[in-house]
């Protein structure tokens, strides 16, 4: 999905027109999240912390992963918005985020930079929706 925007962007920059800025892409189903650590977090906070350092190369991209039925895995998320200052609040924290992903330690990394969607139970679970904001 960070490629996805440094694509449009760079449309941009070049003057075609497949994607004309702003635009919004929307994107639905769940990602597939292998769990090796031991850390908090889900689908929609992982997806949102990887893309997290592709975006930082970008200037004004916003990336929000929410799970539609207000629960992200078993963490207190319902997903998470990261932009492409994201990367950089996390490295100023201490924070290694390739760390974070080994361990599925999303939660925790993206709460600390305030990224984190708060949790409400909705009593739906159609899909998990990923918005990309490109200006």
């Amino acid at each position: 999905i960070a490629d996805m925007a440094l694509f449009i962007n760079n449309q941009k920059t070049k003057g075609f027109t497949s994607f004309r800025t702003p635009c919004l892409l929307i994107f639905g189903g769940e990602t597939y999240v292998n769990v090796r650590g031991k850390g908090v977090g889900g689908r929609c906070t992982e997806l949102a912390l990887a893309a997290a350092e592709g975006l930082a190369r970008l200037q004004n991209v916003t990336l929000a992963a929410y799970a539609t039925d207000g629960q992200d895995g078993f963490c207190e998320a319902a997903g998470a918005v990261v932009d492409n200052h994201t990367y950089q609040a996390l490295l100023d924290k201490g924070i290694n985020v390739s760390d974070c992903l080994d361990d599925n330690d999303s939660y925790t990394a993206l709460k600390a930079v305030d990224a984190i969607i708060p949790n409400e139970l909705t009593g739906i679970n159609v899909n998990d929706v990923v918005l990309l904001f490109v200006m």
